[in-house]
């Protein structure tokens, strides 16, 4: 799943070093996205426990402030990073990170040999995802471990509409089955995946979102293999599943969010203020439930 039409890669270049950290990295200082990704280290760590071992040469693509290797490299993993921003870079230099800022397509494999690769919700963002992969390859080990962290698409749009869903800096959107395939078809083997899409489907408020993110362990082969790619319409189907069950409880939300507010007016204003309100917007009452279903 990809955006089409979508902005050209000289776009999104100057999109990269004009707008993005401006208006979506930048709503967070530096230091909350480090202490962030420390926290995300520890998962990684705890997920991948059963195979990964200190003195394991980690590199972390994408790494931003490096929070996520500050942790690693406490625990007493040998890391580097890899960040294009000069800014997040320098802030995880001085903190004793090594880090190489450039893009990962202008990086010679000789620079970085490691043992395992972190790619943690990087890879939506990447023009050519597959290509990616497989130059990424060429970074590990022989049987070098690959950590991956994607969205998962049709769980995110039971929380939103799929324009909302869709994002200018998300080139392409991801599923457990894709994800599969085109690690298959870049030379690697899943050892490890883990979704929430089922638990999801399962919740009927709006107030509980939970984290909706694929989880890969995967291990490097020795060639790539033939991918299995899933037919497209059953994806179609999930992702119209969740737009129904996500407007379902939008439904439900509104018609709490309507009684606890007549509540809240009857007691300021007074009954006769409710009920005078209540007949001047009956019509409109009744445009507003049409819109929503009609969505």
């Amino acid at each position: 799943m990809y955006l089409n039409p979508r902005m050209s890669t000289d776009q999104y270049a100057v999109f990269y070093k004009e707008t993005y950290r401006k208006f979506i990295r930048n709503r967070r200082s530096t230091e909350e996205i480090f202490e962030e990704e420390e926290k995300e280290g520890q998962d990684i760590l705890a997920f991948c426990s059963s195979i990964l071992k200190p003195g394991t040469k980690v590199v972390d693509i994408g790494c931003g402030p490096a929070g996520t290797l500050s942790y690693l490299k406490s625990k007493g993993f040998e890391v580097l990073g890899v960040e294009p921003s000069q800014k997040e870079s320098t802030f995880a230099k001085d903190r004793g990170i090594p880090v190489i800022s450039k893009m990962l397509e202008d990086i010679n494999p000789k620079e970085v040999q490691a043992d395992m690769a972190i790619l943690s919700r990087s890879l939506n963002h990447f023009a050519d995802p597959s290509r990616s992969l497989t130059r990424l390859r060429d970074f590990l080990a022989p049987e070098g471990l690959l950590f991956l962290k994607l969205l998962d698409y049709p769980a995110q749009c039971h929380f939103g509409l799929i324009q909302e869903c869709s994002q200018a800096d998300h080139l392409y959107m991801f599923c457990p089955e894709t994800s599969r395939a085109m690690l298959n078809k870049a030379g690697f083997q899943v050892l490890k995946m883990t979704t929430n899409e089922n638990a999801i489907e399962g919740l009927t408020s709006l107030w509980h979102e939970p984290k909706y993110h694929i989880r890969i362990l995967a291990r490097k082969t020795a060639l790539p293999a033939v991918p299995s790619w899933p037919q497209s319409n059953t994806i179609l189907e999930r992702v119209h599943r969740g737009q129904l069950m996500f407007k379902i409880r939008r439904l439900r939300f509104f018609s709490t969010y309507r009684h606890w507010a007549a509540v809240l007016i009857r007691r300021l204003f007074g009954e006769k203020f409710f009920l005078t309100l209540k007949k001047s917007l009956p019509q409109t009452a009744k445009n507003h439930h049409r819109t929503h279903l009609s969505e």
